[in-house]
């Protein structure tokens, strides 16, 4: 004999597809065909939308993340995808910063708690004038955390004329990237444009 109810239930905003299994140990499902289109799989015990399906994008969106293959760990679940563009704020500097830096625009991908970041520097005659120069880049998208026993996490840019031969490496702390000249051989001609990129971790 059947170990499951089967009910069809209207309501004013749906219909739903109910299987009831309080008669044996599995949870109570529902398929639901909103009148907005979207459908959803919901398990009724705890009244959350485990699965919805959007009509107007085609896109699926999945509670508690993605699993792949025969994974079940929790932890290795696919959480969160996210690209888009922020507005970083060209902060302070040391007195070895020298030039015009203008304007910045930033673009990121995160995937589950990992940032990358790409960011572009408009100016003029940019350059650092010494070794321990650096700009400092506040207003990143997500706040880095720093795991215990890790460093700082590092990233590098460059300028966009070749024969200057500017670069260096940065640094992140929090929401801000700091960006240092190269420790030799530092240039002092000058670029209209840096390109700067970085991953890190956040929460």
């Amino acid at each position: 004999s059947p170990t499951a109810d089967l009910h069809i239930h209207n309501s004013a905003d749906h219909t739903r597809l109910n299987i009831d299994c309080s008669n044996s140990s599995g949870d109570n499902w529902q398929f639901q065909s909103r009148n907005n289109g979207e459908f959803w799989l919901r398990n009724d015990d705890n009244s959350r939308n485990d699965i919805v399906v959007y009509p107007s994008t085609g896109y699926v969106a999945a509670k508690n993340g993605l699993l792949f293959g025969a994974d079940t760990a929790a932890a290795n679940a696919l959480s969160d995808y996210e690209e888009g563009t922020f507005s970083p704020s060209i902060g302070s500097g040391n007195n070895s910063r020298a030039g015009t830096w203008s304007s910045a625009i930033g673009r990121y991908t995160k995937i589950g708690n990992m940032v990358t970041l790409f960011i572009d520097i408009t100016g003029s005659a940019m350059y650092f004038s010494s070794e321990r120069g650096y700009q400092v880049i506040a207003n990143l998208p997500f706040a880095a955390t720093q795991p215990t026993g890790t460093v700082n996490y590092s990233g590098s840019w460059s300028g966009n004329a070749v024969a200057s031969s500017v670069g260096g490496s940065t640094y992140i702390n929090n929401t801000s990237i700091y960006i240092h000249s190269a420790n030799t051989n530092w240039n002092t001609n000058g670029v209209s444009g840096i390109g700067v990129t970085a991953t890190y971790l956040t929460a």
